[in-house]
């Protein structure tokens, strides 16, 4: 058996298999490209340790000639694939949905395992204004358009980044930390070519040739990070996002967070609940279970209760107006809110 040394966020992680290709690409853990399957994209790093000798997580890949795969968690923390892995590794031409791929089931054995030790992962982009001192977590599952409202943040200007695809909280004593999350930013090309042209230059971006609403390109978002693994905000706004790239008018308005608790509890089950269809064909059930959830719920009401949130907003609006109200312009003479005192585009709707 070959056998590999990992660590997330201070866990563990040993990988073994009696196939080395299997856990040797480090498109997936270590690649610096801009490789759409990392899973840099989801969490903000992985190192390379010493094979641990007591893991807190260990996955077992054993590579056989029986066509069906068999997953299983053999323990606390350990889980086992056994079958024809490698066959389906080197055929899937999607990396994205293979074993260590963002989408796959790796990455929400991670997510899992990070609950158990008290780190919640929140589907969100999220970034912070130095100035106000407020972070900006904008919550949404795939397509609601939480990218488009963090590039529309990073072209107003002014922002630091603690995450593009998850933000993780944790919970100690009635405080609440907010740990820095992905940093590669996986964008769909139509955003940038018809919502943001001016962000291309920046990411030194060429206009691609065909339709850019099926082009994606990962993007590198280091150079404006919030610099401290572990912030702790003065006030948090949370932002529920749907964008509509045709949409003329928009409705933008602040709900109650008490309110916001169900929403915040899906959100958290977005990377765990759900099955994994390995390469696109391989039905894995849900790793979820009851006590999981009724943590995951508790954690929700701590941190709608404890963490300092100061606003809740629904944004239903074209890329252009998603921050209309919500986020100062950066501007020379020291910043105007957009749309606190007029409204541009569109109009707006607040509910109380």
């Amino acid at each position: 058996m070959y056998r590999r040394g990992l660590s997330l966020m201070g866990m563990r992680i040993l990988l073994s298999t009696n196939r080395r290709e299997l856990i040797a690409d480090d498109e997936y853990f270590l690649g610096e490209g801009a490789h759409l399957h990392s899973l840099l994209s989801n969490f903000n790093r992985i190192d390379e340790i010493a094979v641990p000798d007591e893991p807190d997580i260990a996955l077992s890949i054993v590579d056989t000639a029986d066509r069906g795969i068999k997953f299983a968690q053999t323990g606390e923390g350990c889980y086992s694939i056994v079958g024809a892995v490698s066959d389906r590794e080197l055929s899937c031409r999607d990396k994205r949905s293979s074993i260590f791929g963002n989408m796959g089931l790796f990455s929400k054995l991670l997510v899992r395992e990070l609950e158990i030790r008290g780190i919640y992962s929140i589907h969100s982009t999220s970034f912070f204004d130095r100035k106000s001192n407020r972070l900006y977590i904008v919550m949404g599952g795939s397509g609601s358009g939480k990218s488009t409202v963090l590039l529309k943040a990073i072209s107003l200007g002014g922002v630091e980044v603690l995450g593009t695809e998850l933000t993780h909280f944790s919970l100690n004593e009635g405080k609440t930390k907010m740990l820095k999350g992905s940093l590669w930013q996986n964008c769909r090309m139509g955003n940038l070519v018809i919502d943001f042209p001016e962000l291309l230059g920046r990411f030194k971006l060429d206009v691609p040739r065909g339709d850019p609403w099926h082009m994606y390109r990962s993007v590198p978002l280091h150079d404006i990070q919030v610099p401290e693994d572990v912030l702790d905000p003065a006030s948090i706004v949370l932002v529920m996002p749907r964008i509509e790239g045709e949409r003329s008018t928009a409705s933008i308005g602040q709900i109650p967070k008490a309110s916001v608790k169900m929403v915040l509890f899906q959100n958290l089950s977005d990377k765990v609940t759900p099955p994994s269809l390995l390469w696109g064909q391989q039905f894995v059930p849900s790793l979820d279970s009851p006590d999981r959830q009724m943590a995951r719920m508790v954690a929700a009401e701590k941190f709608i209760c404890e963490a300092p949130i100061v606003e809740c907003w629904n944004v239903l609006s074209s890329p252009s107006e998603c921050l209309n109200g919500i986020f100062p312009v950066q501007t020379g003479d020291g910043g105007k809110a957009a749309g606190m005192n007029e409204r541009t585009g569109g109009t707006t709707c607040l509910v109380h």
